[in-house]
């Protein structure tokens, strides 16, 4: 039950910081924050029901969460590149 509570924790932390920052880096930062507590609770919710391999299920999660993070940081430094700024205020 802790471990729900800190997915909640997570996802609305980064929810606030997502409505209230101006930076597109931050922003990224806060959807993948939002996005893995999300993972975290689904593997959660796997481990406690009967599926055969929930330690598959966890690697494919982190595995999930990585690409989408690296996939963010192409995409802005590809914005970067084009635009010289990550500010959202321009």
């Amino acid at each position: 039950m802790l471990y729900l509570f800190l997915g909640l924790f997570l996802f609305c932390f980064g929810w606030i910081v997502l409505l209230l920052k101006k930076s597109y880096l931050i922003i990224f930062i806060n959807v993948a924050v939002m996005l893995n507590s999300c993972l975290f609770v689904f593997y959660l919710f796997l481990k406690k029901s009967n599926y055969a391999f929930p330690n598959f299920n966890f690697i494919l999660l982190v595995t999930f969460s990585m690409a989408q993070f690296v996939i963010g940081l192409t995409l802005l430094s590809k914005y970067f590149k084009v635009e010289k700024t990550i500010d959202l205020k321009e």
